[in-house]
């Protein structure tokens, strides 16, 4: 295959299941708190929860390029082999490979997990074979290259749940590892409810949308996002994804949910300060007694302006473009009392008696509820309008829709015509 190996049979292969032995030989020193365990005249490495921040480092003597494979016991293990490659993640379970990289000259980094929820890294062995540089290369550009042009959608912060590393390089291990992949159009995550960067908008709401020791009270599993919570708090994750555009060769745009807000599920913690105090724009399901707890009416502009200054906010951050994300929680439009109200008064047609089946009427209806959402992107060009003539090129915009047809696109409110 075009992405194999060439193994360099100058050179030896270098390999341990007795850690105990390679951290005295190599390490030079042990951060405190690091442990070793024996079973069976092997010795794994273990980093416990809550060990120093500093990683094991094994110095060994090397030089050239090395494929490294790892096995990880406890909650698996993060290890690091040379000084630009990634903090990866390796599972618990069969000997995997991580990596092929140069090792002139550098360490192999074993660091602990962060303390949140308990887990141990552990490195039960460590085997690093001596491929020919030429291999490697052609082995990151076949991977790095696919046939058709790939784009990662970027839920980023999901990533930070369980056993995890809470620390700034893991944003390259997100951005760099779809990068080797070929991935390299990344739309990132800016917020659902909530914003996943750092605001000025007085009207936005940082996850979590209320603190955490109060959704503790109402959700037996609020700790589970410690993880997310603290990368917002000690970085910006949108800065620090647009900072790593040309280390990767990456395209980043910002992704914004439009319709995700979630109400009282999970305590709370996911629904915005500015969603919880304004019910007036909730929306309602058709022939409902009561508003939808959890997404709201484009047929208002306060609900079109919120949303557009978040986009706008994004925009003078200078990323590659934005993406309006619709494929969740539509239609972004359903039978507000206030919107049926206007459309009846405005054709006579009453939108709560009438379904696909009367198709004029029903398309006249649903084409005229859309265009409030289309609105939306009207009102956002508008304000990007000055940010373009500034910077002297156009922010693209992409609108992410849930279906293939016209026609069904248009009853979840989204007018792909206009």
């Amino acid at each position: 295959a075009p992405w194999t190996l060439r193994r360099d049979r100058t050179r030896e292969a270098w390999e341990t299941r007795d850690l105990r032995k390679a951290c005295a030989e190599y390490s030079g020193g042990l951060p405190e708190g690091s442990q070793f365990e024996d079973a069976e005249g092997q010795s794994a490495l273990i980093c416990p929860p809550g060990m120093a921040a500093e990683p094991v480092e094994l110095r060994l003597p090397l030089a050239g390029y090395y494929a490294l494979f790892a096995r990880a016991t406890a909650n698996g293990c993060l290890i690091q082999a040379g000084e630009e490659e990634l903090v990866r993640m390796v599972r618990p379970g069969e000997e995997v490979f991580v990596c092929a990289t140069d090792l002139t000259a550098s360490v192999v980094r074993v660091f602990a997990f962060d303390t949140f929820n308990t887990p141990r890294t552990g490195l039960a062995s460590l085997r690093l074979v001596p491929v020919t540089r030429e291999s490697v290369e052609a082995f990151r550009r076949e991977t790095g290259n696919p046939p058709v042009p790939l784009t990662g959608v970027d839920d980023w912060a999901e990533y930070f749940h369980g056993p995890v590393r809470i620390a700034e390089d893991q944003f390259a291990t997100i951005a760099g590892g779809q990068a080797e992949l070929g991935l390299r159009t990344l739309a990132w995550s800016v917020g659902r409810s909530w914003v996943e960067y750092h605001s000025k908008l007085p009207q936005t709401t940082r996850f979590p949308c209320i603190p955490l020791a109060e959704a503790r009270k109402l959700f037996d599993r609020a700790d589970n996002y410690i993880g997310r919570i603290t990368m917002q708090e000690r970085y910006d994750p949108l800065e620090c994804a647009l900072g790593l555009r040309e280390r990767f060769g990456l395209r980043v745009w910002g992704w914004l949910a439009m319709n995700r807000h979630y109400g009282p599920a999970y305590g709370g913690m996911f629904a915005s300060r500015w969603f919880r105090e304004n019910p007036q724009w909730h929306d309602w399901g058709k022939n409902a007694k009561a508003p939808l707890t959890s997404v709201v009416c484009y047929y208002f502009p306060e609900v079109r302006r919120e949303r557009v200054a978040i986009l706008k906010e994004v925009a003078e951050r200078s990323p590659d473009g934005l993406v309006i994300g619709c494929c969740r929680q539509v239609p972004m439009l359903l039978y507000h009392p206030e919107m049926v109200a206007a459309f009846r008064e405005e054709t006579g047609i009453d939108p709560l008696k009438i379904d696909a089946s009367n198709r004029e009427e029903y398309e006249r209806w649903i084409r005229w509820r859309a265009d409030h959402f289309t609105e939306v992107l009207r009102l956002l060009r508008r304000e990007l309008r000055a940010l373009e003539l500034e910077r002297g090129r156009r922010i693209p915009v992409a609108v992410r829709v849930p279906s293939v047809g016209l026609f069904l696109n248009l009853a979840q409110g989204l007018d792909i015509e206009q």
